[in-house]
Formats: structure tokens, C-alpha cells, sequence
């Protein structure tokens, strides 16, 4: 009944030791901060007569996501996703997702792919997620990149209290057939709030850290995120 937890803990404590050698590094980080405002939609393409497993365990999920800067006077990227999943069983879910990133005129637009696998499980009014994904950006000069990402969220349900709240600690790897290399971690703590009675549109709300290293240009970023999701279906 434990094994969740101990699974859980274990990750915990090695993304911990990741970020502690992640602020022993000798390069200096710049320090930035950022907004970022996301609409996003799940949709079920089946309706249930014609395929029920599918209309039960298929999603269809697109977003769009605007980062500015703490000002938002001016804009730093407008990112355009699109994706499916798919629920294996209540312990796993897959994925496989898109996005295209327009970057203005002075850089050049970047393109990701990604597959991910998602193992959750509830203890008592406490929710544990875990998430493995494997991501390879491309941009017009064929400078590809793959980054290997592992994400532990908590989430706990407060009695009587409508705003739960979610703790996150995520990690990235860069791939290469040199070697792989720890390259940052990603702190966040936030909430989700229902916008309506069928609980089929949310609010998120999150503060985030992200601490960059072992790269040319470290940066440290606080980003505050903003995000609308709705979740549709098909009659």
C-alpha cells in the first residue's frame, strides 16, 4: 500500500540532490522573470455509441501559451501545441504532443516533439504524479536537440476549501551521444480553481522557479502562470 509513497520519495530525493549540485556550479546565472498566459482545450473525438473506449480513454488536447515579459510590454514567445492521450489504466497514461514556437523576428522559430508517460496514484486526499518525457526541438538550421525531462507533483484535496494546492519539482537532461548532462530544475507551487458546476473549465494559477546550469547562459526565471482549460466531448 506504501509503494507509491516510497516511489515518490525516492524521486523527491534525487531531483533534490540535482539541484544541489546544480547551485555548485561555477557559472553564474543571469536572472529574468516572466509572464505566461495559456488558453488550452481537451477534447473527445468518439462519441460513446460509436467507440466507448475510445470516447472514455482518447483525448484530443491543444493550447496556446503568450510569455512576456513581468511588464507585459513586450512579448517573448507565442507557443501554438497540439497533442493526444491516451489512458492505458487509473495508474498510467500516455502521450505524444507538438508544439511550435514563433520567436519574432530576430530568432529563429523552434519546433518540439514530445512523447511522455504519466504513472499517478491517491493516498488518502493526497495525489502523486509522475511524469517521464522525451523531447527533440528542431529549428530551420537543423540544430536538433533532445532533452529528457522527469517531473514529481503533489496534490493535496483541503476540506472545505475550494483552492488545492500543488507542489512540483521537475528536472531536464540534455542527450547526446557524448554524454548526457544535467542542465536545470524547475520548482513550481500553484492552484486550480473549477469555473463552473460540471467542473469542465479551470483556472490555473502557479508561481515558478526555473534554475538553469551546466549551458553557456544559465538563467534563474520566476514566471508567473497564468492558464484557462476547458474540457469538451463529443455527442
Amino acid at each position: 500500500m506504501n509503494a507509491p509513497l516510497h516511489i515518490a520519495s525516492a524521486l523527491l530525493a534525487g531531483l533534490l540532490c540535482m539541484a544541489a549540485h546544480a547551485q555548485e556550479s561555477g557559472l553564474r546565472p543571469a536572472r529574468d522573470t516572466e509572464l505566461r498566459i495559456g488558453v488550452g482545450a481537451e477534447y473527445r473525438p468518439f462519441s460513446k455509441p460509436i467507440a466507448p473506449l475510445l470516447n472514455r480513454n482518447l483525448r484530443v488536447l491543444g493550447d496556446m501559451e503568450w510569455r512576456a515579459d513581468e511588464n507585459a510590454t513586450r512579448t517573448k514567445m507565442v507557443n501554438l501545441t497540439g497533442g493526444l492521450r491516451y489512458k492505458v489504466s487509473d495508474l498510467l497514461r500516455l502521450g505524444t504532443e507538438y508544439r511550435h514556437s514563433f520567436r519574432g523576428r530576430d530568432r529563429k522559430n523552434v519546433g518540439r516533439m514530445e512523447v511522455n508517460a504519466r504513472l499517478s496514484a491517491t493516498r488518502g486526499r493526497t495525489d502523486l504524479k509522475y511524469t517521464a518525457s522525451f523531447q527533440r526541438y528542431s529549428t530551420p538550421l537543423k540544430l536538433d536537440r533532445n532533452l529528457m525531462r522527469h517531473k514529481l507533483s503533489v496534490e493535496h484535496d483541503i476540506r472545505k476549501f475550494k483552492l488545492d494546492p500543488v507542489l512540483s519539482v521537475e528536472s531536464f537532461t540534455a542527450l547526446h551521444y557524448t554524454g548526457n548532462l544535467f542542465i536545470g530544475m524547475r520548482y513550481e507551487l500553484g492552484t486550480e480553481a473549477n469555473l463552473d458546476d460540471k467542473k469542465t473549465k479551470t483556472l490555473d494559477v502557479a508561481v515558478r522557479y526555473d534554475r538553469e546550469t551546466n549551458i553557456p547562459e544559465p538563467v534563474q526565471r520566476w514566471m508567473l502562470v497564468v492558464a484557462v482549460k476547458g474540457s469538451f466531448k463529443k455527442k
